[in-house]
This record gives structure tokens, sequence and C-alpha cells, in this order.
């Protein structure tokens, strides 16, 4: 009975440590989900993304100060997003509820919401734009964005 309780108690002392030593799974609950503020901004086109086809959001990322500028291109009743990842395990999307907001012109982006984020210096963050109904489906669920734009890296300033 000695030996038994003894065996028990082993096993329970190596499962309680597994259980201490194993790293935290990775939770949707740790990507951020943002409303973009009323700021207006210009960027010039070499840090901006915009989605395939006619254009209906624009994203830039301004490095000096870790922003994401979202503008949306489109009177459509939808909303826009700039979704970012990093190389540190971050993820995230800004959000622009506000309507129609913002230009493309040759040399220039312009738009009126953004989303100021802190991100580590010296790292890689890619960023796609896309769209989505708010009024139709649940916009938290990034299966319901359509018209993305494909991924573009940039750096982090140090």
């Amino acid at each position: 009975m000695m030996r038994r309780a003894g065996a028990v108690a082993a096993t329970v002392v190596a499962v309680a440590g597994t259980m201490l030593a194993a790293p935290a799974a990775a939770n949707a609950a740790d990507f951020e989900f943002d409303y973009a503020v009323a700021q207006s901004w210009q960027n010039g086109k070499a840090w901006c993304v915009n989605n395939p086809g006619i254009p209906t959001a624009v994203g830039c990322w301004e490095s000096r100060g870790d922003v994401l500028q979202v503008g949306d291109l489109a009177a459509d009743h939808r909303s826009v997003g700039m979704q970012w990842k990093t190389d540190y395990g971050r993820a995230g999307i800004c959000v622009n509820t506000h309507g129609k907001d913002a230009t493309i012109t040759y040399a220039i982006n312009q738009g009126k919401h953004l989303c100021n984020k802190n991100m580590a210096e010296g790292h890689d963050i890619w960023v796609r734009v896309g769209r989505c109904d708010f009024s139709a489906v649940n916009c938290r669920n990034l299966a319901n964005w359509t018209s993305w734009s494909g991924w573009v890296r940039y750096r982090t300033s140090y």
C-alpha cells in the first residue's frame, strides 16, 4: 500500500511539474483589435498598401511613432481595416469605421484615422488592408473580411 501511495504521489508531482513548465498556448484573446481614432495623416506611397482592383482601402505604416494609418476610399457603408503582424509574435487589426475619409493621388496618400501602436524597434512588421460590413457579419472574425491586399513587409525603426 505504501508503494502504491508513493507511485501516485510521484505521478501527481510529475504531472503538476509538466503543467507548470509547459509554455502558454497562443490565444485568440492576444489578437489586438483596435478602432482607429481621428487624426489626419499624409504619407508617401513607399510606406502604403491598398487592396486590388478598384481600391477601397489604403493603409500606411509610419515607423516614426509606430502609427498604422488606415483610410477608407469608398462610400460603400463598409469599414476598412489594416491587419498587422510582427516577427516577434504580436498581431492585430486597426479598424476604421468612420466612412470614406481618404484619398490616393499620384505621390501622396491622405486620411483622417489611425491607430498608434508601440512596436519593438528593429523588427519586421507585415501589413495588409481589407474591408468588412459590420451591419451584416461579425467583423471581429477575420474570416468575414474581404478584398484583402497582399502582405507587405516593413522594418520598425530604431
